[in-house]
């Protein structure tokens, strides 16, 4: 990381900013490379920022927030292990200078004749040729046991004649104040109980319903479609349903529960070149003192075979604070790393080039917890001792490896 800075360094230096820094000019290709993925027209992000007259409405928060380092999000770090789109995930030196320089000078747009065309990023899968979705759906949080919280698994039945590959996949998020989180797994069609069928669905707190043991994908804020590499896919076979398992969080009881009606959106082929599956990495057995800032758990397993892993989602709670995967025998052994976590910007990493493991060589990862006062996104106030679980006011400590089937 010194040597990314020193160079960093003397690029500024090579290359200096303008006399005069104008929107159309210079920040508009900052904006499109590092923003609009997240600030546009139904995006995640606060603001429409392919409307200049917004970025300029905006201007001094943008320029608190970047140079706070709080914006853009917190992803992993690529100098662990490059993933696609990197590049568009943090913002140099260089750019954080041109932002607060353009601030400075009044943010003007400058000549509308060097604006270019904005390239959306759309936060849905486009072209899918299989969409499902579940039956109109209430949630009661009428277990005791788990307050504000409720898991609900439905069956999706793709009713193909073939077995098909997922090329591509993304949920259609309905009902957002209340969904928490998405697991969705390929599952036997023998082994459903009948009413996950029913439009009710079925409780399935404790994946007895397999979307989680036979897991093909996940969602939780923040992510975007996932793309797999070219002759890739997840094999959906004839005897197969999608088990699509739905963590509600009641996070404004005052305000009503809304209906939904989520679903999945998916590219399918008849063939591929690399089938991919999903290994589950993760740990049960930690607890979470309170008031600790930075609790550190570690845990390890050998790999079960030989392995190629294509990418990783890491996955914690709003206590997350920092994580991290790597190959203990290998000397660029690191496959995941974050030193900040944002349970709002929870992103499958899919690397620019897998990675080989031998089996048995030691997968070794680490979760951190910020569970003290320090941590403005603190459910429990005082803090209080905690433990995994699949609720909001528990924690996790995952990482969902893309590998490829032998």
């Amino acid at each position: 990381m010194r040597t990314l800075a020193l160079s960093l360094a003397l690029l500024t230096a090579c290359n200096p900013l303008p006399s005069e820094v104008t929107y159309y000019e210079h920040v508009q290709p900052v904006v499109q490379e590092h923003c609009v993925r997240c600030h546009q027209a139904d995006g995640l992000g606060v603001g429409d920022f392919t409307d200049p007259t917004t970025v300029v409405a905006m201007a001094s928060r943008i320029e608190a927030r970047t140079t706070a380092g709080t914006m853009p999000l917190p992803v992993a770090d690529p100098e662990c292990r490059d993933y696609v789109g990197s590049e568009h995930m943090t913002l140099e030196s260089r750019d954080l200078k041109l932002i607060s320089k353009w601030v400075e000078q009044g943010a003007s747009l400058g000549d509308a004749a060097a604006a270019v065309n904005f390239v959306s990023e759309t936060p849905k899968l486009e072209d899918a040729d299989l969409v499902l979705t579940i039956p109109p759906y209430t949630p009661t949080f009428a277990d005791a046991a788990n307050p504000g919280n409720e898991y609900r698994c439905f069956a999706l039945d793709p009713e193909r004649d073939e077995d098909f590959f997922a090329t591509a996949l993304h949920p259609m998020i309905d009902a957002e104040s209340i969904v928490h989180h998405i697991v969705i797994g390929v599952v036997p069609r023998d082994g459903v109980a009948r009413e996950a069928f029913e439009p009710g669905g079925v409780d399935c707190i404790y994946d007895d319903m397999g979307a989680v043991e036979n897991m093909m994908a996940a969602w939780a804020p923040g992510s975007k479609p996932q793309v797999f590499e070219e002759g890739a896919g997840i094999r959906v076979g004839t005897d197969e349903v999608l088990m699509m398992q739905m963590h509600y969080y009641d996070s404004k009881p005052d305000q009503g529960i809304p209906v939904d009606e989520s679903g999945y959106a998916l590219k399918t082929v008849s063939a591929v070149e690399t089938e991919l599956e999903v290994l589950t990495l993760g740990s049960v057995n930690f607890r979470i003192p309170a008031n600790d800032p930075a609790y550190t758990h570690e845990d390890i397993m050998r790999a079960p075979r030989d392995l190629r892993i294509h990418g990783v989602f890491p996955h914690m709670h709003v206590l997350g604070s920092a994580y991290e995967l790597t190959v203990d025998e290998q000397k660029d052994g690191c496959l995941v790393a974050g030193d900040i976590y944002d349970f709002d910007n929870q992103l499958t990493y899919l690397f620019t080039e897998p990675m080989d493991v031998k089996a048995e060589e030691t997968l070794r990862w680490s979760c951190t917890w910020n569970n003290s006062t320090s941590n403005p996104d603190l459910i429990a106030d005082p803090p209080q001792e905690t433990f995994y679980g699949e609720r909001t006011d528990e924690e996790m400590c995952f990482f969902f490896t893309l590998v490829e089937v032998e």
